[in-house]
């Protein structure tokens, strides 16, 4: 295979300057032609160097001597140190950077003040500086004594103890000597620009200065001086941020004054680093307080300086980006405000990202040759062609692409991207182009083409020298690392039963190294998500997304399948640190949490609490939660389950097989199964076998029961540790006192922090520890190493019951795999169940048996289906293969009823009554279907609406429902009428009867109906043939014919119920339909319910009365009796006809009345009403009656007295009649 190293040069080591350019080194002599070389210049950078000069210009040039400043602001590795250095070339005019082709835009453009103008330009490289005034003033004498080395030095440094020490020097060495030497340390500065100001000192001028009587030009001048010739260890001195500089926006004013004395016209000060040398001291608030405020002084000056002068300001970050727990809201806010304050005074020119593929290409990864770089192109292009879409998106980042990824290849954009954040917080040396030099170094050996650098090699390049910015991130890389060498190393050393230190001594193809080194990189991965959260590939990091940065390391057995062996590596780790956390989702983010607490001394106190029993109780509470059983500490666990659509029910025991003493342990009750779950370990040195032995045993007792017996193969020496360790855990955070008693050695903060990973460990270890349980009860694929398979089973599952020789569950979970040991002991018991879709309910087995009562009458068994209830049918009589559902028809199958016929007649008690008994053991015919009762209901019901059979109890007619039909109900079959004279039947008999029959055509039904029928004939047919011959009296005593509508229905009522009586069954219900009324049915039906009532009144009618009034031949008496006639021809539903006798009896007697001639009335005085006053006449109470026989005159007497009280009194008016007849 092809090594990337034969096709682009990659060194054997990496040197200390590779790629590394300190500003003010890159522009020594010697090393301007290389910096000027290895320069790229891309179209981004051609725009940012016209606007950097651009920025200069419109400082320098007019006469304003204006002060600004502009933030070079890149991420690391865009070359910021770079830029500066070739603007500084060309600012100097240097003739190899003006000759770059990519710059010659900018550089005619700007060629005029350029070179019309004299710019001073120093370089600074701020890292190390003791203060600003260190860095900036101190730097700037510094490149002064390399550009001018006998120029004056720079009056910076404060004077005072300067001033004062040089008082004593002149006492102890005499005027003469001291200012001999003094001026001879100045007279070297002739003709060096400063003019007058060099003539010399003098006492009176040392005086004048001293005692602050000279201008600051002269003070300046003398102190200088000083240093130059009597105190040079001053100005190393200076070189603390209390040593002795003047104050910094002084101390600019003083660098322009000396700059134009040496002819410049302008300063440029190149500030490399300042931001990072700030956030080293973020700790120190202070510091960063006075040294924020100095900053502002580059761009804002207390007083006129002498020339302009602009800062460029190398920046990678935001400084507020590096604050972090250190300083509280009101001191982040208030640092905030500051550099607020900045960036509305600092122009920004921006480097962007996208430059580095393109220079990486050009100076790191140029291939040796045009054909080298054709087998590289077609290598890439290859494995590009490979990488499955999400792996691609996933390298490639939301900035990358396949042209930025070949760029960078053989390092992808997505490490590039780490890359770049990891050095921004943990380097401050490196450049993006040596980090990735240093991997290359690193893998020169081994790194193949067509192969990708893992993005966890990373770790161990930013790690090996990293120098964290801030305190915050110190402390985060400080927690990494120990928690990578002090668990998470140990761990894979335990795993792969290798140290660590050995693995460099193995071959770099051995399979045991390749796969410590690629676990290594996972767990590399997450420490650095961990650092970096907000880079954009470390965000959301799931096992996909692993898999993905370190395209390449993972091996799966099966292609495609590599994030789910990585989601079962970190899963295993999880489970022993509790740092690595795991999320719920289906999709789950992994991460790690760098909290530093001791989690490990909490356990070590609680470990005397894992024992066997706990261990025991564990494992069956973590399967029954499994299994999704309901353990209710009753002696006997019952689990409710659906199969097929019905509910179950199976007994669960989980029990060390080995140790069943009493046989009886293995049997189960009734018709439900038993299942036995066995542990996943033993004491001693018990195995699975052990628990199989013991099965035999029983079997060879000839003993039969319906009893699965699952055993699960061991855990594993490290399985049963984390078995352990799980039960530790549980029993340490089972309450919070609890928790507290064992962590009281921690802080609050540390308590609260060892808690959430304590929890986070828990949780890993029991998904842990369930995963195990899959793989022991064959479930599932075992995890590697998690089991103890030194003793092979020929079986895991046994059954008690002969010639059922179940197969090994699986499922995607262990619910699934037990669901599906179920579903085969079921279907073993009852193989001839139907497959409900859905849980069979009662309510909608009632409204199938609505349809099907439908559908056994209909022509052909076919009915429409109403949308609502097509599903039901579809879930529950088609598989019980009562029909087939269409798309909106139903098809009634007749299969069930003839099936439970032959059963019938073939059983033991064939020419028996036929009882729900006898049915039920038919419908098990020839084997068992294990249906619910409620289905079996539904089928004999079924049975008897198809046979017409009618249900009765103890002689009596039953009306059974789904719910209720005992084992001993009878079923006898009978006719029934046919549909249409059913439906007629029950009409009629609604109509005629008042009666409500159900319309359902069953046999019950036609029972039920025929009981009402009879009742109502028995106890009307006395009344109604009573009301005929009563009727015949009256019509002959108006001389009325029998041909009218009231006696011919009372007679055709006579006749019907003469007919029904005695008739059962269909005969009845034909007699029934075969009505026909001689009007219409109401006036029947009115004829016969009210022929008691009529007759009554027939009875009751004063005849004798009426015929005397008719013989008077009067007219009024005629049309009495026409009345009378009418009401007795007519049908009762059209005239009452005790009210119209009534009205005759009263119309009679008003007319007799009138005819007597009044009784001679005497004068009778008035009554005395002197008692009760003289109050007039009030009438109470006013009747009128006539014909009242001698009885009925004696009651109403009663009447009237009863009502007569004090003060009342009574009017009569009465007449007696003599009837003819009658005796005198």
């Amino acid at each position: 295979m092809t090594l990337i190293k034969e096709l682009i040069e990659i060194p054997e080591k990496v040197q200390r300057g590779d790629f590394v350019l300190n500003l003010s080194s890159g522009l020594a002599d010697a090393a301007i032609s290389q910096t000027l070389e290895q320069y790229v210049v891309t179209p981004q950078l051609q725009r940012s160097f016209d606007d950097a000069l651009s920025f200069i210009k419109s400082t320098v040039v007019g006469n304003q001597n204006r002060q600004k400043g502009a933030y070079l602001h890149g991420s690391f590795g865009s070359g910021k140190s770079h830029f500066m250095a070739v603007l500084h070339l060309l600012l100097q005019g240097n003739p190899q950077a003006r000759s770059i082709n990519e710059l010659a835009p900018a550089v005619a453009k700007h060629d005029e003040w350029l070179q019309r103008t004299n710019i001073l330009l120093v370089p600074y490289h701020m890292i190390g500086a003791a203060s600003i005034e260190a860095g900036v003033l101190g730097g700037y004498a510094r490149h002064i004594k390399l550009l001018h080395p006998d120029a004056p030095v720079p009056g910076f440094y404060m004077s005072d103890r300067l001033f004062r020490d040089a008082r004593q020097l002149r006492n102890n060495m005499g005027d003469a000597n001291f200012f001999a030497t003094l001026n001879k340390g100045a007279a070297a500065a002739e003709d060096d620009g400063w003019g007058d100001l060099s003539t010399g000192w003098e006492a009176a001028s040392f005086d004048a200065v001293l005692n602050d009587q000279a201008g600051a030009d002269d003070k300046a001048r003398l102190v200088g001086d000083l240093i130059g010739t009597f105190y040079s260890s001053m100005a190393d001195m200076a070189n603390s941020e209390y040593g002795g500089y003047v104050d910094f926006d002084e101390g600019l004013r003083i660098m322009t004054e000396h700059a134009k004395a040496l002819g410049y016209d302008a300063i440029i000060l190149f500030l490399d680093e300042l931001i990072l040398w700030l956030a080293s001291h973020l700790s120190d608030q202070r510091f960063i307080a006075n040294n924020i405020q100095k900053v502002v002084k580059l761009v804002e000056a207390s007083e006129q300086r002498a020339l302009p002068m602009a800062s460029f300001i190398a920046r990678q970050r935001d400084l507020r980006e590096f604050v972090g727990d250190q300083y509280n809201g009101a001191e982040q806010q208030a640092l905030s405000d500051s550099l607020k304050y900045w960036d509305g005074r600092f122009h920004t020119i921006t480097l962007e990202d996208r430059n580095l593929p393109v220079i990486a290409e050009r100076r790191l990864l140029k291939p040796i040759n045009a054909a080298a770089k054709a087998e590289i192109d077609n290598a890439f292009a290859a494995m590009d062609a490979g990488l499955r879409s999400e792996v691609q998106e996933i390298l490639l980042t939301n900035q990358g692409d396949r042209e930025m990824f070949r760029s960078l290849y053989p390092f992808s954009p997505a490490l590039v991207q780490a890359l770049v954040a990891l050095s921004s917080a943990l380097q401050r040396e490196r450049t993006a182009l040596k980090v990735m030099l240093m991997l290359l170094v690193d893998q020169r050996e081994t790194l193949e083409l067509g192969g990708c650098i893992p993005v966890g090699d990373l770790y161990d390049v930013i790690a090996s020298e990293a120098e964290p910015f801030s305190e915050v991130m110190r402390m985060h890389f400080d927690n990494a690392r120990h928690l990578f060498e002090r668990k998470l190393v140990p761990l894979l050393e335990e795993e792969h039963n290798l140290k660590l230190d050995q693995l460099l001594e193995l071959p770099a193809n051995d399979p045991g190294r390749r796969a410590f080194t690629n676990d290594m990189r996972l767990i590399k991965t997450l420490l650095l998500s961990a650092l970096v959260p907000e880079v954009e590939c470390f965000k959301q990091l799931t096992a996909n997304k692993l898999a993905a940065l370190n395209h390449g390391t993972i091996k799966s057995p099966i292609p495609g399948r590599e994030a789910q062996t990585v989601l079962q590596k970190c899963r295993k780790w999880a489970g022993r640190v509790g740092e690595i956390k795991i999320s719920d989702d289906s999709n789950p983010v992994i991460a790690i949490q760098l909290s530093g607490v001791d989690t490990e001394s909490i356990l070590e106190q609680a470990k005397i609490h894992d024992n066997d029993g706990a261990r025991r109780k564990l494992t069956k509470d973590l399967l029954f939660e499994a299994f999704g059983v309901q353990d209710d500490n009753q002696l006997f666990i019952e689990h409710p389950f659906a199969w097929r659509g019905t509910r179950r029910t199976v007994e669960v025991m989980f029990q060390n097989i080995r140790e069943i003493s009493d046989f009886t342990t293995f049997e189960a009750r009734g018709d439900d199964w038993k299942v036995l779950v066995d542990f996943p370990f033993d004491q001693g040195n018990h195995s699975p076998a052990s628990d199989r032995a013991r099965i035999q045993e029983y079997e060879a007792t000839g003993n039969a029961t319906q009893t699965l017996c699952w055993l699960p193969y061991f855990f594993s020496q490290s399985a049963q540790r984390d078995l352990g360790t799980l039960v530790t855990l549980e029993h340490v955070l089972k309450s919070e006192d609890r928790f507290v008693s064992f962590s009281k050695h921690l802080s609050p903060l540390e308590r609260a922090q060892a808690r959430t990973l304590l929890d986070n460990q828990r949780s890993q270890l029991r998904q842990r520890i369930r995963d195990y349980l899959m793989g022991a009860f064959g479930a599932a694929q075992p995890i590697p190493g998690s089991l103890d398979d030194s003793v092979q089973l020929e079986s895991q599952v046994y059954s008690l019951e002969p010639g059922f020789t179940p197969q090994l569950p699986v499922g995607s979970n262990l619910r699934a795999a037990f669901e599906h040991l179920l579903n085969q002991a079921l279907s073993f018991q009852y193989p001839d169940h139907p497959e409900f879709d859905g849980e069979v309910r009662l309510a909608d087995l009632g409204k199938v048996m609505e349809q099907l009562r439908r559908a056994v009458h209909a022509s052909n068994g076919r009915i429409d289906i109403d949308t609502p209830l097509r599903s039901i049918m579809r879930s529950i009589a088609q598989p019980l293969k009562l029909g087939e559902m269409h798309e909106r028809h139903f098809i009634f199958k007749n299969d069930w009823p003839k099936h439970m016929t032959r059963e019938l007649a073939k059983d033991e008690y064939a020419g028996d009554p036929v009882t729900v008994k006898r049915l039920r053991s038919a419908i098990d015919q020839p084997t068992p279907k294990g249906l619910p009762d409620i289905v079996q209901n539904l089928l004999i019901m079924v049975f008897a609406e198809h046979g017409q059979y009618a249900f009765s109890l103890h002689g009596q007619d039953y009306e059974p429902t789904l719910k209720d039909m005992p084992d001993n109900l009878l079923l006898t079959k009978q006719d029934l009428a046919e549909p249409n004279i059913w439906k007629l039947g029950v009409d009629n008999a609604s109509a005629i009867f008042g009666l409500t029959p159900n319309k359902l055509r069953t046999a019950n039904h036609q029972n039920a109906l025929e009981k009402d029928v009879q009742d109502e004939v028995k106890r009307q047919l006395g009344h109604c043939e009573e009301l005929v011959t009563e009727l015949r009296g009256a019509l002959s005593r108006v001389n009325q014919g029998t041909q009218c509508n009231r006696l011919r229905n009372a007679e055709y009522a006579v006749s019907l119920l003469q007919t029904l009586q005695g008739k059962q069954g269909a005969d009845l219900i034909a007699a029934l339909a075969d009505i026909q009324p001689p009007t219409n049915a109401m006036a029947l039906a009115k004829s016969i319910v009210s022929a008691a009532s009529v007759t009554q009144a027939i009875q009751d009618n004063n005849w004798q009365l009426l015929e005397t009034v008719w013989k008077s031949g009067a007219a009024e008496a005629l049309q009495i009796k026409q009345r009378v006639s009418a009401a007795l021809t007519a049908d009762e539903l059209v005239t009452a006809l005790a009210q119209a006798l009534r009205q005759a009896q009263a119309d009679a007697t008003s007319q007799l009345t009138r005819n007597v001639v009044p009784p001679v009335i005497q004068n009778v005085p008035p009554a005395d009403t002197s008692i009760k006053g003289a109050g007039g006449r009030k009438v109470l109470e006013q009747v009128q009656q006539s014909g009242l026989t001698s009885k009925q005159a004696r009651t109403l007497f009663a009447e009237i007295e009863s009502k007569l009280q004090d003060g009342y009194v009574l009017d009569v008016s009465y007449s007696i009649v003599r009837m003819d007849g009658a005796e005198d």
